[in-house]
């Protein structure tokens, strides 16, 4: 039984795409561990960074992965195999095709649909809203990358990224990725700031080297340790962070109220006293007024919806 393996394979694996692919063939039942079928035990389970898996499972060779592992693996993809790719591609959507392998031949081929968050889009148009400049950065095929990123709106997105291209791209430093030719710097100002939303292994890198890392929990240490903020995954996840940056940026601006205001009030202080206008009663009320109306500035947050 193939899914069997390629279930079995998965298992050992934490991408999102694994868990579709396990839950397709054990069901639902395993997240309550009743009933479920068995799966196989995997030895010398290994990971190909951003193409795919490998592992023994009962005395055989099983691979899962993109067309770049099938390349890394050696393995030659079959004509048949090949044209219905092409015949998917041609009828459109957004989908990742993984390929699974047998010892020395592929097995397999699966389309997996990718499906957006309800969220996504609205949150995508709030940010840029909010003026925040959105990038996406995935590992998926160029054709699925372009679809979502249309989809949703962005502009800029970068496909067939590993680890490493994410942690360069957040430092500054831009590949092209499609032509295999060195870009131009990407020239990032001191004053950008510069926020990574990851959940996946592959995102750990790119976590640790942003300004801001935000990991989405998905049962993963990793990502959570590297980044600087964990967001839990359930419900409009994506609503709630534009929400935490829209909040983050208005408490920004009251403090720079509350710094001009508060400087604005004891220059005119200075300036009183250096005249010989300023008597002790009004200094004292300068003073304790102005810090009142700073708290009560700064207690606005409360009302905010």
């Amino acid at each position: 039984d193939l899914l069997k393996l390629l279930a079995a394979l998965e298992s050992q694996d934490s991408h999102p795409l694994a868990n579709s692919l396990v839950r397709s063939y054990v069901g639902c039942a395993a997240e309550f561990d009743q009933g479920a079928p068995q799966l196989p035990k995997v030895d010398r389970f290994t990971r190909v960074e951003s193409q795919g898996v490998w592992g023994i499972v009962e005395g055989q060779v099983v691979g899962a992965g993109s067309k770049r592992f099938l390349d890394s693996m050696a393995i030659d993809l079959p004509i048949e195999a090949e044209e219905q790719v092409k015949k998917w591609e041609q009828e459109g959507g957004v989908f990742t095709v993984v390929y699974m392998t047998v010892e020395d031949d592929v097995a397999m081929i699966l389309r997996l649909e990718d499906e957006l968050r309800e969220d996504a889009q609205a949150a995508v148009k709030s940010l840029q809203a909010l003026g925040v400049y959105v990038a996406m950065l995935t590992g998926d095929e160029r054709k699925a990358a372009e679809a979502v990123a249309q989809t949703l709106g962005i502009q800029e997105r970068r496909s067939k990224m590993t680890p490493n291209d994410k942690e360069s791209w957040i430092r500054g430093k831009e590949q092209d990725m499609e032509s295999g030719l060195n870009a131009p710097l990407l020239n990032v100002s001191n004053q950008d700031t510069v926020c990574m939303l990851g959940d996946g292994l592959n995102d750990g890198p790119a976590l640790a080297a942003a300004d801001l890392g935000v990991a989405i929990a998905s049962g993963l240490q990793l990502p959570c340790d590297a980044a600087d903020v964990v967001i839990g995954s359930g419900g409009a996840m994506l609503k709630r962070f534009v929400q935490a940056l829209h909040f983050a940026k208005r408490c920004k601006e009251l403090i720079q109220q509350n710094l001009v205001f508060a400087i604005c009030v004891k220059l005119a202080a200075l300036t009183l006293a250096f005249t010989g206008h300023l008597y002790l009663t009004f200094g004292v009320l300068s003073d304790s007024g102005s810090l009142l109306l700073v708290v009560l500035n700064s207690l606005r947050p409360l009302a905010w919806e």
